[in-house]
């Protein structure tokens, strides 16, 4: 069941804020009522209808950069201000290991994304992933997706949302999560439980948020 209050005591507050956010996700998808629509080329049909599966492509290795440090840019740049607003060199040092593990990319989960559309028939998707109208847009019923396991993996979790071209959207979605972050750690110092090994922790679990976060960030630029 999504949580809506949180021990922020518990020293594993962080990990179970982010699953909780993956779950409650899953209970979005499932009240999902339309279909969602995936532009691929013919070559691409064939495969998929072949293998019988759709790819997702890591991360990093998405065609454009610059949508990829957009979201992780603002997402850092928002928790300095954040941190900012008081004084503490707890919440300075914090900011510093988020900014080492990114750097770093260790203890960083890896997200594959795959692209829909609540358009079945939308001109930019023709002309970016649809071969100029040449190709095929698959209509799913998305819920059919939580049924979906692969048996070689168990910590499978499937996170969708629509894309967020607003960047005040983009910033209030981010000043919550870092709200409970921020008093999470800020609580475990007060009771003298925040060892160096549970900040990094929490630094590491931050950036997981802020990766699965800003992968949904575009600039407003991109808006149609």
């Amino acid at each position: 069941m999504y949580q809506t209050k949180y021990d922020f005591a518990d020293g594993d507050f962080c990990w179970k804020y982010l699953i909780d956010e993956t779950f409650h996700n899953e209970k979005a998808i499932h009240e999902y009522t339309g279909n969602l629509y995936h532009y691929t080329t013919p070559q691409g049909l064939v495969g998929i209808l072949e293998n019988q599966k759709l790819w997702a492509t890591e991360y990093s290795f998405l065609n454009d950069a610059s949508e990829l440090n957009y979201g992780m840019t603002l997402s850092i740049e928002l928790l300095e201000k954040e941190i900012q607003k008081d004084s503490n060199t707890t919440l300075y040092k914090y900011l510093l290991l988020v900014k080492k593990v990114m750097e770093d990319k260790q203890e960083i989960n890896d997200f594959y994304i795959t692209s829909f559309s609540e358009h079945k028939d939308l001109l930019s998707q023709w002309k970016g992933y649809g071969q100029n109208g040449q190709g095929f847009s698959l209509g799913f019923d998305f819920k059919e997706f939580t049924r979906w396991k692969r048996e070689d993996i168990l910590d499978i979790f499937i996170y969708i949302q629509p894309v967020i071209y607003n960047v005040e959207e983009q910033k209030n979605a981010l000043k919550q999560i870092y709200k409970n972050l921020i008093k999470h750690i800020l609580t475990l110092e007060s009771n003298k439980l925040l060892t160096d090994e549970k900040f990094y922790s929490i630094a590491s679990c931050t950036v997981n948020f802020i990766k699965l976060k800003s992968i949904f960030f575009k600039s407003d630029s991109f808006q149609e």
